[in-house]
This record gives C-alpha cells, sequence and structure tokens, in this order.
C-alpha cells in the first residue's frame, strides 16, 4: 500500500480542493459539501482513474473540515479586532489625508473583494460601476486576481480599464487573514480614446448610455500617481502590514469577557513561560479538574493549551531575537523550549519562517517604520 503524504487543502466558493500524494503520485479531490451540513461532504470528484475508497477519504477530510472551521472563526475575530485597533484607525486616517489614495482591510478569502466601494478617497469611477447590487465581473475577477498573487507578498494589478489596484497581506504567523488594499490610480492622465475603447465592453455589462456619460466623466477624472510615487505609497503599506500583521498575532492570544479560569491560566503562563507547563499544573492552579479545563479553554480560545503557550512563547521569542547579540539558541531557552529543533518547529508553524530569516527580515527594516 501507498504511504499518503500529509494533505494539502483549500477552501473555494467551488467546494474543498484537496490535494493527496502519494510515492507515485498526486490525487486531487473536490468536495462539495450539502446545503443542510456544510462540513458534511455529500460529492467528491477525483483526478484518479481508480475508485478511492469513500470511508479512506473522509477520514482524511473530517480533521481539515474542522481546522478549516476553527480558522474561519479565528480569523472572524481577529479581523475584528484590527479594524478597531488604534494602530490600524490612526494609520488609515494618516494614509487618507497624505496620499488621498483609499485603503481597506478586507478579509482573505478566495472571492476576492469588491475594489474599496464606499471608503474614503475611493475612484468615483470605480464606485459606479460597484455601487450596486450586481458589482462588475472584471473588477471582480481583477479583484480574485490580487487576492491570489497578494498571498505571501504585495502584488499589483492593472483593471481592464487601466486603473491600478495594490494588496498586501496581513498574516498571523504562517495565515493570511486579511488583505491591506489601496489604488484605483492612473499612471497616466486617462484620455477620450481610453474611454472610448471601453465603450462596446461597459455595454456588453449592461450599462446604459445615461450610465456611460457619467462613467466617461469619473473615469476621465482619475486620480493620476507616477508610478515612482505609487510604488513609495505602496512600500509604506507593505511596512505597516507587518506591523499589523504583529498585532494580529498578539490578539490571537488575547480574548475579551473570558471566564475566571481561563483568565488565571493565562497569567500563570505568562509568569512561568520559561519553565515547563504541564496542564495538571495549570488546572490546579485554577482550581478545576484538567477535564473541566481543557473543555472550557479550547471553547473560550479556540486553542489548546499546548497551542496558547507555544503560540505565546514564540511572540516572546520575537522580542528576544530583536535584542543585539542574542543568540537563537539562547532565546529558545530562554522561552521554555528544552531543545533547538523544537524551537524552530514551532517558531515556523506560528511566525511562517524560520528565527534567523525572522531577525534578518526584522533588522533590514522590514515592518520596523511603525510601532505597534
Amino acid at each position: 500500500m501507498q504511504k499518503s503524504q500529509p494533505a494539502s487543502h483549500r477552501l473555494t466558493k467551488f467546494g474543498l480542493l484537496l490535494s493527496v500524494s502519494t510515492a507515485t503520485r498526486t490525487y486531487a479531490f473536490c468536495v462539495q459539501p450539502s446545503k443542510q451540513n456544510p462540513y458534511s461532504p455529500i460529492r467528491i470528484t477525483t483526478n484518479s482513474k481508480r475508485p478511492q475508497p469513500y470511508g479512506n477519504l473522509i477520514s482524511t477530510l473530517t480533521p481539515i473540515m474542522n481546522k478549516i472551521k476553527k480558522d474561519a472563526g479565528m480569523t472572524e475575530r481577529v479581523l475584528t479586532k484590527l479594524r478597531n485597533s488604534e494602530l490600524f484607525i490612526t494609520y488609515r486616517d494618516a494614509f487618507l489625508k497624505a496620499t488621498g489614495l483609499p485603503l481597506s482591510l478586507e478579509k482573505a478569502d478566495d472571492n476576492g473583494w469588491r475594489p474599496c466601494c464606499g471608503t474614503e478617497n475611493s475612484n468615483a469611477f470605480c464606485q459606479l460601476l460597484n455601487g450596486g447590487e450586481n458589482p462588475c465581473s472584471m473588477c471582480s475577477m481583477a479583484c480574485h486576481d490580487l487576492a491570489h498573487h497578494a498571498e505571501n507578498h504585495l502584488a499589483s494589478v492593472r483593471c481592464f480599464a487601466g486603473l491600478n489596484e495594490s494588496a498586501v497581506p496581513i498574516r498571523c504567523g504562517a495565515q493570511t487573514v486579511a488583505f491591506l488594499s489601496t489604488g484605483q490610480i492612473f499612471h497616466e492622465k486617462p484620455k477620450k480614446k481610453n474611454f472610448t475603447s471601453l465603450r462596446p465592453t461597459l455595454k456588453a455589462e449592461g450599462r446604459r448610455e445615461l450610465q456611460l456619460a457619467r462613467l466617461e466623466k469619473a473615469y476621465l477624472d482619475g486620480t493620476v500617481v507616477s508610478l515612482e510615487q505609487y510604488r513609495g505609497i505602496t512600500t509604506l503599506l507593505a511596512a505597516f502590514s507587518m506591523q499589523l500583521s504583529a498585532l494580529g498575532s498578539r490578539l490571537v492570544l488575547e480574548e475579551e469577557n473570558e471566564p475566571m479560569p481561563v483568565r488565571m491560566a493565562k497569567q500563570f503562563i505568562n509568569l512561568h513561560l520559561e519553565d515547563k507547563i504541564t496542564l495538571e499544573e495549570v488546572a490546579d492552579h485554577c482550581s478545576v479538574s484538567t477535564f473541566y479545563f481543557c473543555k472550557l479553554f479550547k471553547t473560550t480560545t479556540g486553542m489548546t493549551l499546548t497551542e496558547y503557550v507555544n503560540r505565546r512563547r514564540i511572540e516572546s521569542a520575537k522580542r528576544l531575537l530583536l535584542q543585539p547579540g542574542t543568540r537563537v539558541t539562547r532565546v529558545a531557552y530562554d522561552v521554555g523550549y528544552q531543545s533547538l529543533s523544537q524551537f524552530n518547529r514551532s517558531f515556523l508553524k506560528y511566525a511562517g519562517c524560520s528565527p534567523t530569516v525572522f531577525r534578518d527580515r526584522e533588522r533590514k527594516g522590514e515592518g520596523l517604520l511603525l510601532a505597534a
């Protein structure tokens, strides 16, 4: 029997795309959920010519579906806190006034987003196209492409009308939870002949003559930003995204209105982070049984105790790594890890890169432009 490697997955509007690799080939599956139970697969298609055992697939898919459900809830909570954070509000207001461009913080998903519609400084042409119930299909496609290309780094796209849009990812560890988006600008002054070439496409989208007249005026009045100036703006955006990502990673560990045992546990962990921390020890400190504590902690935080401790240790390690002359080995032991290899694995899992790469990147100034 072929030994399968860990499955990779991607959730799209068509279903769950799953890839499972064996020693000889890779199988691709598409799982389409039922309307009654979104996490119960009812139809599976595969690129394999041989039927795959349904029971084996379900055992593979179940933990993946559970993880997706858990991550979705955590992403929603973190995104709400980021949007309401003083850091984001202060930067957004300064960005809007300094550049005159729109800025939006959008949830990362495979459907993209409606391009800065309704936000301050939004391009009037984009608002007219996307302000109704039926947004422009070509704008939606451009945003979908932008979300795909900006999964790991700053990316820009040019839409069918010649407007430029950029996005940079907000990441909590190795997971992209949101995008910072700006743009809707020309690099050169638009001309009447440019809009004339767009007329057939806009008519095919169902735009009438009165709408076309309004669209033409908004198009010709569009904001123009030179390529060099726009590169400077997006560089600032990328620098800020690093700080927002750091804040997001901390917010994952914080919840408001938590039960007393959970708050006591977090306080205990913070005081003993460099020590070996056991479930029995924490539950005893909170004066509850281990069974009750495990259930309460997981329900409240969305994490097991072990995951929470590791996340907290990695956040502490990030700060220590930025201190001059500090060795990675020393940091690993200072935050409670018993071996360097264990520390490196946890750092990669929760920070998305190795400790050395993280320190080198931060010391080069990528993300230190603004203080969180």
